[in-house]
C-alpha cells in the first residue's frame, strides 16, 4: 500500500473513518467502570451488559397488526422486556460473570422495559388477507413514549422467567427513556408453509418441561434496537463508578419463537399475556424469546457534533492547502 504524505488526505481518511465509527453504534461504545456488587468498590472497566435470554411481549401486537393491515390506521404497540444480567462484556468483547451474580443467596441485576413502537408495515401469508397469518412486520420507535422506560435494578437473586416475577424489585440503578430523534426499530419474519400458506408452528415451550400444556407457536425470528437517554440522577453511584455520568445507552436483541433457551413468562409486571392456543395467531398478544445486550454510547447530540467538527476540520485543511 503506497505511503501517503498529504496531510489533507490523511485527515480525510482518518476523519471519515471516525465519522463512520461514531455513527455505527454500538461499534462506538463507551467504556465505563462498573461494580456489580454495589459495594462502592473501584469497579472494573466494562464495554456493555450481556443479558440472559429473556422475554418480550408485544401487547395487542396481533390485533393491532391485523388492524393496520386492514384499515391502514396508525397503530402503536407497547413492547415489554424483562431479563436478568448474565455477565459484563469486557473491552475485549468477552462476557465475564461477577462473583456471586445469579447464585442462590447472592445478587442479581434485572432489566425491565416498557417501549412504544409504531407499526410501519405488515404483510400476510395470503397477500391482501388480514385474517391469514402475519408474515412480516416492521416497527419504529414511536414519537409517543408516554410511560416508556428502560430500567436496571439490583437486588437478591429471585427473578423467575417462568413466573415472570422478581424483575424490577430491589434498588433501581438506571432509568432511561427512548430517544425518538435517533433511529430505533424492530421487525420479525414468519416461516410460511408455501403449500398451506400458513405460518409454520411448533411446541411453544421447548425449554425443559412443557409448562403450557402443548400450546403451539408460529415460528418467527426478528430483532429490536433502540437508543435511550439516561436520567443521570437515577444512576446508582455504588455501581456506576465513573466520575463523568453516562448519558445514553443502546439496546439490541434478537427475537425468536419458539422458546428453547428459557421459559416463556406467565406475567409481565403482573399482566398475564393473552396468546391463545397458538402464540402469534389466536390471541391478541405476541410473545417472543429475546437475547439482548446493552452498551453505553455517546449522546446523539455529541454524535452530530462530531460529524460537524470533522466537516469543519476538513474545510479548514482544504483552505490551508489552497492558501
Amino acid at each position: 500500500m503506497p505511503h501517503c504524505k498529504s496531510p489533507i488526505r490523511t485527515a480525510m481518511l482518518l476523519g471519515c473513518g471516525a465519522f463512520v465509527i461514531s455513527m455505527a453504534a454500538p461499534a462506538r461504545a463507551d467504556l465505563f467502570m462498573f461494580d456489580a456488587t454495589g459495594a462502592h468498590g473501584a469497579g472494573t472497566q466494562v464495554g456493555g451488559f450481556d443479558f440472559s435470554v429473556g422475554n418480550v411481549l408485544m401487547r395487542d401486537g396481533v390485533s393491532k397488526l391485523r388492524a393496520f393491515g386492514t384499515t391502514g390506521t396508525p397503530q402503536t404497540i407497547a413492547v415489554s422486556y424483562q431479563a436478568t444480567l448474565a455477565g459484563l462484556i469486557n473491552p475485549g468483547g468477552t462476557t465475564v460473570v461477577p462473583s456471586g451474580l445469579n447464585r442462590s443467596g447472592g445478587s442479581e441485576i434485572t432489566a425491565l422495559a416498557q417501549l412504544n413502537f409504531d407499526v410501519t408495515s405488515v404483510s400476510f401469508a395470503v397477500a391482501g388477507d388480514p385474517t391469514s397469518d402475519i408474515n412480516m412486520a416492521t416497527f419504529v420507535v414511536s414519537a409517543d413514549q408516554q410511560g416508556s422506560f428502560f430500567r436496571l435494578f439490583s437486588g437478591p437473586a429471585d427473578a423467575n422467567n417462568l413466573a415472570g416475577t422478581g424483575f424490577g424489585d430491589g434498588t433501581m440503578i438506571l432509568d432511561a427513556r427512548p430517544t425518538v430523534s435517533v433511529d430505533g426499530s424492530s421487525s420479525f419474519t414468519t416461516r410460511i408453509n408455501q403449500i398451506t400458506s400458513q405460518g409454520m408452528t411448533s411446541q411453544y415451550d421447548q425449554f425443559g418441561a412443557d409448562n403450557f400444556s402443548a400450546r403451539q407457536t408460529i415460528l418467527r425470528s426478528g430483532s429490536i434496537v433502540l437508543t435511550a437517554a439516561i436520567d443521570p440522577n437515577t444512576l446508582g453511584r455504588n455501581y456506576f463508578r465513573d466520575l463523568i455520568p453516562l448519558r445514553s445507552i443502546t439496546f439490541n436483541a434478537s427475537l425468536t419463537s419458539p422458546f428453547n433457551t428459557t421459559n416463556p413468562s406467565q406475567a409481565f409486571s403482573g399482566y398475564s399475556p393473552n396468546i391463545g392456543a397458538v402464540n402469534g395467531r389466536s390471541g391478541s398478544d405476541l410473545q417472543l424469546q429475546a437475547d439482548g445486550n446493552l452498551f453505553a454510547v455517546p449522546e446523539p447530540s455529541s454524535i452530530a457534533l462530531t460529524a460537524l467538527g470533522l466537516v469543519g476540520m476538513l474545510a479548514a485543511l482544504r483552505k490551508r492547502a489552497h492558501a
